[in-house]
């Protein structure tokens, strides 16, 4: 029997965990955004609406399911809706590096 996650966040059986490279990286949260710096490139980025809304749990390592359940707490859209924009905020990401 597969064991599955119990725990906001933590992967069950073919989850992936998303989590922010844990260096060269700061970030800050004002008011409804979240301003990051790529200390290894100078990149800034300036993350809103759903991005936002997951940083802090991509910080600490999230599912995408848990992402998109963080996201529907605090938007009305649906589901699927949720999902594809944040495999897009996820892909940019992974593009920039700032994923391990």
């Amino acid at each position: 029997m597969e064991e599955q996650a119990d725990t906001p966040g933590q992967a069950g059986p073919g989850q992936r965990i998303y989590t922010v490279r844990s260096s060269g990286i700061t970030a800050r949260a004002l008011d409804d955004q979240v301003v990051i710096l790529d200390l290894e490139t100078s990149l800034y980025l300036n993350v809103t609406g759903a991005g936002a809304v997951v940083w802090p749990l991509l910080v600490g390592g999230v599912t995408l399911e848990a992402m998109v359940d963080a996201v529907l707490e605090v938007y009305d859209v649906e589901p699927d809706l949720a999902r594809a924009d944040l495999e897009v905020f996820l892909a940019d990401l992974g593009e920039r590096k700032l994923l391990r």
